[in-house]
C-alpha cells in the first residue's frame, strides 16, 4: 500500500487566496503544509496527529510543492533507472530508496550522508548508498503502477486545490517543473 497525504496550512490558504503570481514567485515560491508518504503503515515523513492546533502543525512544515516535483521526477525516471533515491529535505541523512524489480518497487528508508559536494535531491546511482543503514522500514513492496498512479492522482488533486485557492499561482515558474514532469508521464 502506498499513499500520499498532504494538507496545506489553513492560514497559508488565506494568504495564497489574495496573492498575485509575482509576489508568489519573488517571496513565497513554495506551498507549505503537512506531507507524508505512507508505505505499509510507515510514514516516510513525520505527519501531525489529527486535531492538533495549527501552531503545533507548523512543527511538521514541509515543502509540498517540492515533494510533488521530486515524486513526479522519480516517476519519469522509473522507466530508465532501476534505482532512485529521494532526499528527505528537512534531514541531512534520510533518503527514500526505490529499487525497481520488474513490475514492483522495493521501498526503503535509508540513513546515509552523502558528501557536501552532493547538491541534488534525487540520486539514480546506488553506489552512493552502499554503506547506508536502513531507517524505520525497508523492502516494502509496492506495484510500480500503484506508485505511478498515486503520484499522478495526488499531483492532480494538489494542482486542482491550488487552482481553487488562486488559479494565478499555478502559472508560477515554480509549478512549471511539476507540469513538465506530469506531461512526460502521459
Amino acid at each position: 500500500m502506498f499513499n500520499i497525504k498532504y494538507e496545506i496550512f489553513e492560514d497559508d490558504v488565506e494568504e495564497l487566496r489574495v496573492m498575485d503570481m509575482l509576489t508568489f514567485d519573488k517571496e513565497y515560491n513554495q506551498i507549505y503544509g503537512s506531507f507524508t508518504l505512507t508505505l505499509g503503515g510507515h510514514d516516510f515523513i513525520p505527519y501531525p496527529p489529527d486535531h492538533i492546533p495549527l501552531s503545533a502543525k507548523r512543527l511538521y512544515s514541509e515543502l509540498i510543492l517540492t515533494y510533488f516535483e521530486l515524486l513526479n521526477e522519480a516517476v519519469t525516471l522509473l522507466d530508465h533507472h532501476h534505482y532512485i533515491a529521494i532526499k528527505y529535505i528537512e534531514n541531512n541523512s534520510t533518503w527514500l530508496e526505490l529499487r525497481v524489480e520488474k513490475d514492483c518497487i522495493k521501498v526503503s528508508e535509508l540513513e546515509c550522508e552523502i558528501g557536501p559536494s552532493w547538491n541534488s535531491l534525487i540520486c539514480t546511482e546506488e553506489k552512493y548508498f552502499k554503506d547506508a543503514k536502513f531507517g524505520s522500514f525497508h523492502d516494502i513492496t509496492i506495484l510500480k503502477e500503484q506508485f505511478e498512479n498515486e503520484v499522478k492522482e495526488k499531483t492532480q488533486m494538489f494542482i486542482e486545490e491550488i487552482k481553487c485557492i488562486n488559479p494565478m499561482i499555478v502559472e508560477s515558474k515554480f509549478f512549471k517543473r511539476i507540469f513538465y514532469y506530469s506531461a512526460k508521464m502521459l
